[in-house]
């Protein structure tokens, strides 16, 4: 029986109670037993109402003790719950400053690689730009020692043509 038939069982049975109380009241010539079987009449449907009323009391009492243990165990397992999540985040935490603590050291590490090899990058072009001076100044030899060459041999061919001349007038001068 739903609550809300119960509710208008209650007050059907208030309203005959009322009823039965008008009608004794208007009536004067109600003799003492009739009032005393009104009154236990009274007593009895009084009773019985008590008794519905109390089961009714009785069964919302135990469902609102279900709905408070269900909710309860709801908020036990909330609880939880927020304390494993709670526990998750710290972990998270805790892994996020050992990620930051490694992404600060690879970025120092970074670093010291980038000058290493900007320092590197600097010694290349120093060097290249001694090779370039080394490879004018080997250009500059070759054509100094060109010159020397082309020198050396116009003078061993005015040497030669000198010693030559000098034998051939060293033989006429033998001869004759």
């Amino acid at each position: 029986m739903s609550h809300q038939e119960k509710e208008n069982h209650r007050l059907s049975a208030s309203n005959s109670i009322e009823d039965e109380e008008d009608s004794s009241e208007s009536n004067n010539e109600v003799n003492n037993a009739d009032v005393e079987d009104a009154f236990e009449s009274k007593d009895l449907e009084a009773s019985h109402f008590t008794y519905d009323s109390l089961g009714e009391i009785r069964y919302e009492s135990h469902d609102l003790e279900s709905q408070l243990q269900l909710q309860l165990l709801s908020s036990n397992k909330i609880a939880q719950k927020i304390k494993e999540l709670k526990k998750k985040v710290e972990d998270t935490e805790v892994e996020l400053g050992i990620a930051h603590s490694l992404i600060d050291n690879l970025k120092e590490e970074l670093a010291e690689s980038f000058n290493a090899v900007s320092l590197q990058d600097s010694k290349i072009i120093l060097l290249g730009n001694e090779v370039i001076d080394l490879k004018r100044q080997i250009s500059e030899l070759r054509s100094n020692l060109s010159i020397v060459e082309t020198t050396t041999s116009e003078a061993k061919t005015r040497h030669h043509f000198k010693i030559e001349a000098t034998r051939v007038a060293a033989g006429e001068e033998a001869k004759g």
